[in-house]
C-alpha cells in the first residue's frame, strides 16, 4: 500500500480514493470507500489499452460474468463501469491473509483444516464454473483468509468459457507450480486445470511445499507434465484420495469441483470465522482486520502492506502491494524496478533441439485476434470460389505405445523410424513407420523419470544414473545401438540441443561433445536453461540473457538482455526471444542487432521453421507473422494444438466447417504460406503431437497413449504410387 501520487484520481466512480493497493500490466488498483463506509479494491484500466475499442468490448463481456459469480467462498464484484474512461470495476477489500503467506508464516495447516478448506474451495471453483468462467491461476496467493472465511480472489485470469480472448495486459496464464499439464504444454485451460490446481494447492497446505516444486521453473514444469507430485507430506487418507484423483493427468479423468465435495464428505464445522483455523493464524487474521480503516476506525496508512485486495483482473499475489509498472504514463507506478516475471516454459520440442529451430513455449501474442474474412477458413479455387471439403487423411496403423503413462510425454520422427516417449518412471520406444511394430525400446534408467530428444543424425536418452548421477545417453535411431554416454556427478541436465556435429549439454555449464564420438570439444562457464541452435552458433538462455556462442570454440558473440525469458529460437538468421517485459524481440543472429520487437499481450505458444514465419497460437487462435519484420500474415480461429512436421502446419480444432464436420474438432494439415486446409482427418478423440516421416506419412499422438499412422491424400504408397486426390 502507498500514498496517493501527482496524477492519481481522488475519486473514482462515487468512491473516495484512499491509497494505491497496487499497479501492474492492465492497470491501477486503489483502496476506495463509498459513501457509506463500504471499503472496495478498485481497479482502473490504464489509458493505452482502452483505444482498441475490441478490448473495452471484451472488458464489458467479462464484468458480465463475473457478476455471475455469486458463491459464499468468491470475493464479489461490487461495481463496476466498462464504459467509462477510463474502464474501472471494484470489488470487495478483504483484509487478511493469503493462504500462501499463512503457510509461509505459521507453517503447515492440520489435515482436519485442510479438510475444510477443501470443500469450501471446491464450492467456490463450483460457482465459478458454473457461470461459464475458468479461473486459470488458481493458487495460495489467490486464496484469502479472512474473518469472514475462505475467499477465492483474482479473476484476472478468470474467463468466460467460451471466449477465444481475454483483457489482461501482462497477466501470466498460471503459475508455474499450480499449472496444469495442459497449461504447460501450452494448450487450452477448461475447468479441469482449475481442479488440477485445487489438488496442487491442498498438498501445499497439508505439506508446506507445493508438490511439483523443483526449485526452478523449468525442472518444476517438467515434474508437471511428467506427473511427478510429491505427496508425501499429505497423510491424511481421505486427502490424499481427493489430491490424486485432482491431479490425474488427463483433464477428462479428474472430478469436476462440484463432485469433490462428495469425495471430502460433510464439514465437521463451518469455515465462517477465524475459530476454524489454529489459534495464532487465527489471532493475525482478526488482527489485521482490526488495523483496516473502517468508518471511524482511523486513517487508510494503518493498514499493512501485507493485507490484501479481493481484486478479480489483479496481476499479482494478494499482497495488497502490487507490481510495479512502466513509468511515464498517467496513473502508473513510478520510481519502482520492474518486476521479475514468472516465466512459463514448455519442454523443447523435437524439431527444436534437432536445429530446425522449432520450439513451443508459452508466450503473450499481440498479433490482430480478428478472423479471416469470411468466419473461418476454407480452402478455395484459384478463382476465389468455395472449394469441395477437403480430403481425408488414410489411417495406416494405430498402436499403443510402451511407456505412455495415461499419456505420451512427445512424438519424434527421425533416421527412419519413430519414437514414443513418456510416462511416469516410462523410457523411448522406437516403431517401424510403415507397420508400427517395435524395433527397440529403453528405459530412463534407475532413480526416476527421463527425457528424450533427436537431432544430428542420433537419439538422445537423458536420465538418472544411479544416485546423484544424471547421463545423457547418445543412441543409433535404426537400432537403438548406444554410440556414447556422457555423464555427470550431481549434475541436472537443465537443456540438451545438438545441430552441426556437436551435441551441448547444460549442467553448471555448458559442454559441446563431439555429436559421433561424445568427445568434449569445448566448454562454458555460462549454464542454459534452454537451446537455440543455428548455422555456426548457439544461443543458451541463463535466465538473465541470452548468449549467442561459437560452435567452433564457445567464444561469445554477443549477449542481449532477457530476464526470465519465456522463449528463445533461432532461424531465418535471426534469434527471437520473449522476456519478462513482455516484448518479443527479433536480434540479428550476427550481432544481436534488434531487427524488430513487439509489446504483446495475449498468451501463445510459438513456433519456428526457418520458412520465413513464426507460428503462434493464442488461445484456441493460431497467427502465422512474417520472421523478418514481425508482421502479421494469416489467422485461424478455433485452434486447440498446433505443431509443426513435414513442411505443413497441424491444428487440432475447429478450423473450417463444412458438412463433413459438423462442427466437431479434427486434425487439420495447413498449407503454411497461407493458412488453406490441404487435408484433414476426423477419427482421433483428440491430437496433442506430431511428427512427419517416412514416404510422407504423418503420426499423430492420440489419448491413452495410442500412436497413429495417416497417409495424407498426397503422400506416396510404398509403391511408389500415390494415394487420394492431387
Amino acid at each position: 500500500m502507498a500514498e496517493l501520487e501527482h496524477g492519481d484520481p481522488r475519486e473514482i466512480g462515487g468512491y473516495r480514493v484512499l491509497k494505491r493497493l497496487g499497479a501492474g500490466g492492465m492497470g491501477v488498483v486503489y483502496l476506495g470507500r463509498s459513501p457509506a463506509g463500504t471499503l472496495v479494491a478498485v481497479k482502473v484500466v490504464r489509458p493505452r489499452l482502452v483505444v482498441d475499442g475490441r478490448y473495452r468490448a471484451r472488458f464489458r463481456r467479462e464484468v458480465a460474468a463475473a457478476r455471475r459469480v455469486t458463491g459464499a467462498y468468491t470475493a464479489p464484484l461490487v461495481d463496476a463501469d466498462p464504459d467509462a474512461d477510463p474502464p474501472w470495476l471494484a470489488t470487495a477489500y478483504l483484509p487478511g491473509l493469503s493462504l500462501d503467506e499463512a503457510v509461509g508464516t505459521f507453517g503447515a495447516l492440520p489435515a482436519a483444516v485442510v479438510r475444510l478448506l477443501a470443500a469450501a474451495l471446491a464450492e467456490a471453483l463450483a460457482g465459478i464454473h458454473g457461470a461459464g468462467l475458468v479461473h486459470r491461476d488458481f493458487k495460495p496467493g489467490n486464496i484469502m483468509l479472512t474473518p469472514a472465511g475462505p475467499r477465492v480472489i483474482d479473476f484476472g485470469i478468470a474467463r468466460p468459457e467460451d471466449s477465444a480472448t481475454l483483457t489482461q495486459d501482462g497477466a501470466l496464464i498460471g503459475t508455474p507450480g499450480y499449472m496444469s499439464p495442459e497449461q504447460a504444454a501450452g494448450g487450452r485451460a477448461g475447468p479441469p486445470a482449475d481442479v488440477f490446481a485445487l489438488g496442487s494447492v491442498l498438498a501445499y497446505a497439508t505439506a508446506g511445499r507445493a508438490p511439483f516444486d523443483a526449485g526452478n521453473r523449468i525442472d518444476t514444469l517438467q515434474r508437471i507434465q511428467r506427473g511427478q507430485a510429491d505427496l508425501a507430506g499429505v497423510q491424511d487418507r481421505r486427502l490424499r484420495s481427493v489430491v490424486a484423483a485432482c491431479l490425474r493427468a488427463e483433464p477428462r479423468r479428474r472430478p469436476a469441483a462440484a463432485a469433490l465435495l462428495d469425495l471430502l464428505g460433510e464439514p465437521a464445522e463451518s469455515v465462517h470465522g477465524t475459530r476454524w483455523l489454529p489459534a495464532a493464524l487465527a489471532e493475525e487474521i482478526d488482527a489485521r482486520s482490526a488495523r483496516a480503516p473502517w468508518p471511524g476506525g482511523g486513517e487508510a496508512g494503518s493498514v499493512r502492506p501485507g493485507e490484501a485486495t479481493a481484486d478479480p483482473f489483479a496481476e499479482t499475489a494478494a499482497t495488497g502491494t502490487g507490481e510495479a509498472g512502466e513509468s511515464g504514463e498517467e496513473g502508473e507506478a513510478r520510481g519502482a524496478p520492474r518486476p521479475r516475471r514468472r516465466a512459463l516454459l514448455v519442454a523443447l520440442t523435437a524439431a527444436g533441439v534437432a536445429g530446425a529451430g522449432a520450439l513451443a513455449r508459452p508466450l503473450l501474442d499481440a498479433f490482430d485476434d480478428s478472423p479471416p474474412a469470411g468466419g473461418r477458413r476454407r480452402p478455395r479455387t484459384d478463382s476465389g470460389a468455395r472449394a469441395a471439403p477437403p480430403a481425408e487423411a488414410a489411417e495406416v496403423w494405430r498402436v499403443r505405445a510402451r511407456y505412455r503413462g495415461e499419456s505420451l510425454t512427445g512424438l519424434h520422427a527421425a533416421g527412419g523410424v519413430v519414437f514414443a516417449h513418456g510416462g511416469e518412471k516410462g523410457g523411448v520406444q522406437a516403431l517401424d513407420p510403415r507397420t508400427g511394430d517395435e524395433a527397440w525400446h529403453r528405459r530412463w534408467g534407475s532413480g526416476g523419470d527421463g527425457e528424450f530428444t533427436t537431432g544430428d543424425g542420433a537419439a538422445y536418452l537423458v536420465g538418472p544414473q544411479g544416485a546423484g548421477t544424471q547421463r545423457v545417453l547418445a543412441l543409433d535411431p535404426a537400432s537403438g545401438g548406444e554410440r556414447w554416454t556422457y555423464a555427470a556427478e550431481f549434475g541436472i541436465f537443465h537443456a540438451v540441443a545438438a545441430a552441426d556435429g556437436l551435441t551441448y549439454v547444460a549442467t553448471g555449464g555448458i559442454v559441446a561433445l563431439d555429436s559421433r564420438s561424445g568427445d568434449e570439444r569445448w566448454s562454458g562457464g555460462t549454464t542454459a536453461f534452454s537451446f537455440a541452435t543455428g548455422s555456426g552458433f548457439v544461443v543458451a538462455d541463463d535466465g538473465e540473457e541470452v548468449h549467442a556462442l561459437d560452435a567452433a570454440g564457445g567464444g561469445k558473440r554477443w549477449s542481449h538482455p532477457a530476464e526470465n525469458s519465456t522463449a528463445v529460437l533461432a532461424a531465418d538468421g535471426l534469434v527471437f526471444v520473449c522476456d519478462a517485459y513482455l516484448r518479443l524481440v527479433a536480434l540479428a543472429a550476427a550481432d544481436g542487432a534488434v531487427v524488430w520487437e513487439k509489446e504483446l499481450v495475449y498468451p501463445s505458444t510459438v513456433h519456428a521453421a526457418g520458412d520465413g514465419m513464426l507460428y503462434l497460437t493464442e488461445d484456441r487462435r493460431f497467427h502465422a507473422c512474417h520472421a523478418d519484420s514481425g508482421e502479421s500474415g494469416w489467422s485461424l480461429p478455433g485452434v486447440e494444438f498446433a505443431g509443426l512436421a513435414g513442411g505443413a502446419v497441424h491444428v487440432w480444432g475447429t478450423v473450417a466447417e463444412d458438412a463433413t464436420t459438423g462442427g466437431r474438432p479434427r486434425l487439420y494439415a495447413l498449407d503454411p504460406a497461407g493458412g488453406d486446409v490441404l487435408w484433414t482427418y476426423g477419427g482421433a478423440e483428440y491430437v496433442h503431437a506430431v511428427a512427419a516421416g517416412p514416404a510422407g506419412l504423418v503420426f499423430a499422438g492420440l489419448p491413452d497413449g495410442y500412436v497413429q499412422a495417416l497417409r495424407p491424400p498426397t503422400a506416396r504408397r510404398p509403391n511408389g504410387g500415390t494415394s487420394g486426390a492431387p
